[in-house]
Parts: C-alpha cells; structure tokens; sequence
C-alpha cells in the first residue's frame, strides 16, 4: 500500500514537483541532441575524409583529374587539332605532372638505396606500382606508394600520400636526369649546408605546385576537407586557350549568326594579354585573394586581366627571387622581367616573339630539341630582334653595333642584353629584363656583367675601357682588384653561392670557353669542389668535364669533405701537368708569365669569400 501511494503521490503531485520533473527531462534532452550533433559531426568528417569512393572517386590516395566548369581535357581536342595535340604531347609542359606508370616514371625502381645524413631511402616495384621505403627521423619506418611525379626535363620528384584525404607529400630524394641517379633534394636546390634533408613538405603539392603544374588546379582546402582536384594533370591546351567546352558546342553549330568562338588564340590577343597567359606560371606573384584560391582555385582565364587575380611581384618580395634593383634573379620567373623591359613597355615584345607552344612543320628540329626551350628557328638568332630593330638586317649596321664578327656569338642580341644571370635547376637561365651591358650596375647589384660573362678572362677595367670607347659610357671608379683581375673568377672565388654558380656554370658554357680560351680555369674551378653548397660543387663539377683533360674527371658531389678535399688536388694535379695555352694577360686569371698557378693570391680571394646565407626559390 505505501508504495502504492507513493506512485499516486508521484503521479498527482502538486504543480510545485512538475518543473522539476521538465528540467530533468529537458536536461536529458539536451545531452541527446549534443550527443546526435557529434555523432553528426564524426560522420560527416569521415565521409569527407574517409570514404570518398562513395562519392564515385576512384583513387582517394591523391588528387583526382575530372573534368568541368567547361573543362574538357586535351583529349576532346585531338580530333579537330592533331598537329597541333602531337607538339603539345612531345613538350614537356605537359609531363610537368604526372601519375605514376612506367611511361612516367623515369627513375630506377629496381631496390635502389641511397642515404644522406641518416637519412634513407630504398626504391622499389611491385609490378604497375612503386614504393619508396623510408627511413627518416622521429618517424617510424615506411612504405609509401609512389602515386604521381613532378618533372621530366632535368629532374623528378615523386609523391606519397599522406593518408589524409587527398593530401600529398614529397619524398626527399629526387631522381637527376643528367647523372641517372637519386640524390637529396635539397641539393637539386641553392640550398644553404645544413638544411634538413629529410623534408617531407605536407601538402606543398596541394597547396602550391598545383597552382602552375596542372590545368584549372582546385586545391580544394576548406575547413576540415582538402578535395584537391584538376581539369588535367600537366600543363595542357585550356591552361593556354581557355576551357574548350563551349569551343566545341559552338562549332557544332550550324546556325550562321552564332557569333565569335569563345576559345581564346593568345596569337591574336594583345602582346599584353598574349604574354600574360604564360605569365599566369613564370612568374614572381601573391593571389590578390589567397583564401578564394585554397578553396576554389585560380579565377584567371586566359585573355583575361591578369593583375585582378595576381599581385606581380618586385624587389619587395626579396633577395630569395631578385637581385637588390629589382631584376629576377630566379629562373621560371621570365614574366617578371620581360614586363619591366622597354620592348614590352613602349613596343609589342611578347611571350610569343620568340617561344611557340607548337613546333611548325618548317622548323627542322627534332621534337625534342624544340622541347628544350620551345624557340623559334627565328629566336635561336637574331631574327627575333630584327622584328622591331630592322636596321640589324644590314651586316655591316650589326658589325658597327657589336664590334664583333657578324657570325660569332658577340653578334648574338641575346647575349649582350639576355645574359644568364638567373639561376634555376642547378644551370644558369637567360634574363629576360632586356636591357645593356653596365658594369655600375654588376658594382652595385653584383649581378655578373654580359661582357665577362663570354670573356672569362678579363677584368670590369677591360670591360670598363671598351664600354667608354664603343658607347661613350661613363666609366665608373674601380678597386684595383677589379681593375686587374678577371671579374667572373672575382666572383667564383669572392662571390655568394648563387654568384658563385653562375660563374661556374659560365666556365663551362661554350661560347665562353671560345671567347676566354679553356687552358686556365681548371685550378680555380677545382676550388669550388669543396665548397659547402651542393649545388655549386654539381656545377663546377660539370663545368671541369667541359675542360680538355678533365672530360672523364670523377667526383661525386655529395661525398664527404676528405673526399672533397682529395678530388680538389687531383683536379689541380691533372691542370698542373698538362700542357696549356696561357690567356692575354695570365695575371687577370692568377697565373704568372711561367703558367704557374699564383695560389696565394688565390687563397687571399678565397679568404673573403661571402659566406652570406644564399636561399633562391625557385
């Protein structure tokens, strides 16, 4: 009975007891609905991050190619164009990136092992699939799948994924085209000594190659997701003339009135607008809205305004892209330079004026020597100049301007006023701020100068004294250093490492060598055999097997100091015994009237090296 009560009381309780009883419950309610909210949440992460087959994905370990938006890849184009898909095909724009296949992958996968700094790695295939086995600090022991490459013309990266998502990272060792083997990446790269090698760089595919190695890149970035997806891997025909899809509806068409075609002829546009479509990549720039972007992708059409989308980079964006007045100093970043050029500014000088996007049926060329820089026949001589400059088409006005022979290099345009004073991938590129020959500015800047480029052997006073003598150029004060000894080998003894590589990477260029003679630079290149950047000891290696005597000269790069310090005296050893032409003035280049090397003089330069910290991004 007195639980019976109980209930009746319970249930017939007066209204003072109900409020409590609707806390409770509202209480219980609210821990439900929390608890449905997280369970909501939890699935919704994982079936953005989990399970995207489900959405009809085919590969989640990596970004995907899909077409839309009007995207409709380069193989809706073959039908109508296949000249013009042949040539695209054979560049190597369109290798840029690439899935892992055995048509793309260039390096050996065959159990390879390569170490640096405890660093290891150990490349493999299982049948269609590759794998890098990783050995890295504070990580356990991995092995990743190989699933897309980066590269095909002088080096490739490979990439893994993360296992987050469509995220991606980089193995850190990168296969070297010229020497068929593995090395660090970091030493494909102006890198200073002691950086780490065994960077992985999380989501730097995502994040920015994917910005100029595709076409219509999305990273895909927000909140929680990363759906990074392309149009087409590699840089293909809509990364140049627009998204195709309404190129094709439209000549479908057969009504007579349907207006202009809406696929973009960078031929036909503006040289501003023209030069822009490749500026979109070869550049030095911010993303006017850098979180749009993570998002959604680049907004940027060819033919559109490419300053709506791009802040165009100068000397504010640093020493790491320019030299100190603003000129590029970084290959990859043409745009930069020829936009700040007086042929572009007050001419018509574009993108086009010397590069083709396709090979013609004219050019005689084999396809992959056209690959290379994608020239012109006209380009590769002074054609391309004469375009504007037609007073050049004269032998004799040409002779009168560049006091050299009509058919030497000294009559190239290109070579006074597009010297290689960029640096990238482990070579010296032209620039492309079209401008003249002035030693103030390679005193001020320490950008080399065009005329010492190509004689190697002489000083800034010998360059100082024509400059004044053929163009009235006011000549500038000088130390005695510069007025004596060769300019180029001041700087690889004296300069910082992005000088010293171009001037060793000049050493072994040809035209120099027959401008400068070749019997003289073997000691002072041997010098730089040790030096502490790995990428300035690649270069003067390469230039020493450009040398009679040295053509099978060994040494590896990335071998210890001791090794470095043997390859040294051998290297002189070699230069020491072997007969030689002396230049005009042995002096200028530290050699006595005998040939004998000066090596304290040598040494004294060496001892003021700039051991300034030197990082390009290139």
């Amino acid at each position: 009975m007195s639980e019976g009560k109980l209930l009746v009381s319970t249930q017939t309780s007066s209204f003072p007891t109900q409020p409590r009883n609707w806390y409770r419950c509202g209480r219980t309610s609210s821990k439900v609905l929390v608890c449905f909210v997280l369970v909501l949440f939890a699935a919704t992460v994982f079936w953005f991050w989990s399970e995207p087959a489900k959405r009809g994905e085919s590969d989640v370990s990596r970004p995907r190619q899909s077409v839309g938006e009007g995207f409709v890849s380069s193989q809706a184009c073959l039908e109508c164009h296949p000249d013009q898909h042949a040539s695209w095909h054979a560049s190597y724009h369109r290798t840029m990136t690439q899935l892992a296949s055995n048509e793309s992958i260039m390096g050996p996968f065959a159990g390879e092992q390569v170490e640096v700094e405890g660093v290891k790695a150990r490349f493999t295939r299982e049948g269609e699939k590759y794998f890098a086995e990783l050995v890295l600090p504070d990580r356990d022991e991995e092995k990743k799948p190989v699933v897309m490459t980066t590269g095909s013309h002088h080096m490739q990266v490979c990439w893994t994924p993360t296992g987050w998502q469509r995220e991606l990272e980089m193995v850190p060792f990168a296969y070297l085209k010229e020497d068929n083997r593995w090395v660090p990446r970091r030493a494909t790269f102006l890198q200073p000594p002691g950086t780490d090698p065994s960077q992985m760089e999380r989501g730097r595919w995502n994040r920015a190659c994917i910005r100029c190695h595709t076409t219509h890149g999305v990273p895909g970035i927000d909140y929680l997701q990363m759906h990074t997806h392309v149009a087409e891997f590699g840089i293909a025909c809509e990364a140049c003339h627009g998204p195709g899809e309404a190129h094709i509806a439209y000549h479908r068409t057969q009504n007579d009135s349907k207006g202009d075609d809406p696929i973009v002829n960078p031929a036909k546009l503006t040289h501003q607008r023209s030069s822009e479509i490749c500026g979109q990549c070869h550049l030095v720039s911010a993303m006017v809205d850098e979180p749009g972007f993570l998002k959604n992708g680049f907004p940027y059409r060819p033919g559109d305004d490419l300053s709506t989308a791009r802040h165009i980079g100068h000397s504010e964006f640093g020493e790491g892209h320019f030299w100190s007045d603003g000129v590029v100093r970084t290959s990859g970043r043409e745009f930069n330079g020829m936009c700040n050029s007086a042929c572009y500014q007050k001419g018509e000088l574009s993108c086009l004026s010397c590069h083709s996007m396709h090979q013609t049926k004219e050019d005689p060329r084999d396809a992959v020597q056209w690959a290379d820089d994608q020239l012109t026949i006209e380009a590769l001589a002074n054609e391309a100049c004469i375009q504007c400059h037609t007073r050049f088409e004269d032998t004799s006005q040409l002779i009168a301007h560049t006091h050299h022979p009509a058919d030497s290099s000294g009559s190239h345009c290109y070579n006074c006023h597009m010297p290689h004073t960029s640096y990238g991938l482990l070579k010296a590129s032209r620039d492309h701020q079209i401008d003249s020959p002035d030693v103030k500015n390679a005193l001020r800047t320490g950008r080399p100068n065009a005329c010492n480029l190509c004689h190697l052997d002489k000083s800034l006073g010998w360059t100082v004294d024509y400059l004044s003598d053929w163009y009235g150029i006011d000549p500038p004060p000088l130390a005695q250093s510069d007025k004596k000894v060769s300019a180029t080998l001041k700087l690889l003894l004296t300069g910082d490492a992005g000088q010293r590589a171009l001037a060793a990477w000049h050493m072994g260029w040809p035209p120099a060598l027959e401008a400068s003679g070749s019997g003289w630079q073997a000691p002072h290149l041997a010098m730089l055999l040790e030096d502490p950047y790995d990428a300035v000891r690649y270069i003067a290696k390469r230039s020493l097997n450009q040398l009679p005597g040295f053509e099978s000269f060994s040494y590896d790069f990335l071998c210890d100091p001791t090794s470095r310090k043997e390859a040294r005296k051998r290297a002189v050893g070699i230069w020491a015994g072997s007969a030689r032409d002396l230049p005009e003035d042995p002096f200028s280049v530290l050699l006595d009237s005998d040939g004998e090397l000066l090596r304290e003089m040598q040494q004294n330069l060496l001892d003021s090296r700039s051991d300034q910290e030197v990082r390009l991004i290139e």
